[in-house]
């Protein structure tokens, strides 16, 4: 009898192991008992200051604390995303107007210390990517065509043979900036996003040019952190959507949950206490425990997020699009949001014009699509305008609002509105030059 309850006991020993790993999904293990390639050596002192002050270091400009695994090792693979492709110009159909200040080598590529500059103002840059070709001139001079996804403004670093390598900058078109490792021109380890106030938005790793593994998200019209965070996980690019934890202000509590893009909310969520914290590959990680049952909580995130090609991008919810239809009251609502905008803490941005413009051709419609997800204060835009399709761009959309009215009273409105008085002073004083 003795021996077979050894036996019995080494068996369950053995079932407790195996089932740790299988729920070790993304490397994130709770269990001492579970084995792990690279294991996290977990502490559990004061988790929510240390998860503060590491956070608070990835914020500074000046590196606090150096981290020998920022760089990848492991090796690019065909699959890889670069932040752009190069070749000679009688070779390639489409490309991006651009401007490189730096040396070049023997074959004209962007050599040594440099900055790559898209020129993304040229129109013609979307003429040549819905089919027109450049006049080629020698067949020798290099062209590049950019990931137009990522909608970089330059990147800056040093170059071989064409390609960013190391270090690097980008600056995006909404006046944000990417901090990471290169390799080969393709974003391979370690990788930082801010916000143009130089607020965090991203902290991870990227593999093959993509966010890959466990990472943090923060909402980019709250530098402090003072609405919490997001930790989730990246699998070659994708957002794993079954295991997002939304960390507390304080970060020392948490809920685990299901992401729903299109609510922007955790479903079935769980609320935990952070009981520790560990660090690998230059990432602070912590422990997310393993519910059996499905949970029943749901929580609001402060953010939207959404990943595309290698561009991960976070709109605040705190950001309200109010594309208003010509005499359904827009007017009243207007002077409410105004009223209530001292109080509430947010900001009323009426585009007010001459001629108004319902639509944009696309390369307008993507400038103001990068503007109104980069608002870095809680923001009502209002506008006479069309719905604006987000995805399109790989943005994530902010929150919609609107109004409608019945067609006939709605044209009665604006019978009396165009011969009001008062709406012709208006105009006249706002647009005395018209």
């Amino acid at each position: 009898w003795s021996t077979m309850c050894s036996r019995l006991v080494l068996v369950l020993l053995a079932l407790g192991v195996v089932s740790c790993a299988e729920d070790d999904v993304g490397g994130v293990c709770e269990k001492d008992s579970c084995i792990e390639a690279d294991p996290i050596e977990w502490e559990a002192d004061q988790v929510g200051k240390q998860l503060i002050s590491w956070v608070a270091q990835q914020r500074s400009r000046n590196k606090v604390v150096f981290c020998k695994e920022e760089v990848e090792k492991k090796e690019l693979t065909e699959d890889a995303i670069p932040l752009y492709k190069m070749g000679r110009c009688g070779d390639m159909r489409h490309r991006a107007k651009h401007e490189y200040v730096g040396s070049r080598d023997e074959e004209n590529r962007f050599k040594g210390k440099g900055e790559l500059r898209f020129l993304t103002e040229d129109l013609s840059i979307e003429k040549q990517r819905n089919g027109a070709r450049l006049a080629i001139e020698s067949g020798s001079d290099i062209c590049v065509l950019d990931n137009a996804f990522m909608s970089m403004k330059t990147i800056n670093g040093y170059f071989k043979a064409g390609f960013p390598k190391g270090e690097v900058k980008i600056k995006l078109n909404n006046f944000g900036e990417i901090s990471g490792r290169c390799v080969d021109g393709v974003l391979h380890g370690k990788v930082v996003i801010k916000n143009k106030n130089e607020g965090l938005v991203f902290v991870g790793r990227y593999l093959d040019g993509v966010p890959h593994g466990w990472a943090w998200v923060f909402c980019p019209d709250d530098e402090n952190q003072s609405t919490g965070a997001v930790y989730l996980q990246f699998n070659k690019g994708e957002i794993v959507d079954k295991e997002m934890v939304f960390v507390q202000p304080g970060f020392e509590k948490a809920v685990v949950g299901t992401y729903s893009e299109s609510k922007g909310i955790l479903e079935n969520g769980h609320k935990f206490q952070i009981s520790a914290y560990g660090d690998r590959d230059c990432i602070r990680h912590i422990k997310i425990p393993r519910f059996k049952k499905t949970g029943k909580k749901e929580v609001s995130l402060p953010m939207k997020i959404k990943s595309v090609q290698g561009r991960v991008s976070v709109t605040s919810t705190r950001v309200l699009l109010f594309n208003r239809v010509a005499k359904v009251g827009s007017q009243s609502l207007i002077r409410l949001m105004v009223e209530l905008s001292n109080k509430r803490g947010y900001k009323v941005n009426v585009d007010q014009r001459t001629v108004e413009q319902y639509n944009s051709p696309p390369w307008e419609q993507l400038q103001l699509a990068e503007t109104l997800t980069s608002f870095t204060k809680p923001t009502v835009w209002v506008r006479h305008y069309n719905f604006l399709d987000f995805d399109s761009f790989g943005l994530a959309s902010p929150k919609w609002i609107n109004l409608v009215r019945d067609p006939v009273e709605r044209v009665i409105s604006n019978f009396y509105y165009r011969r009001a008085g008062w709406n012709i002073v208006e105009k006249k004083l706002a647009f005395p030059d018209e």
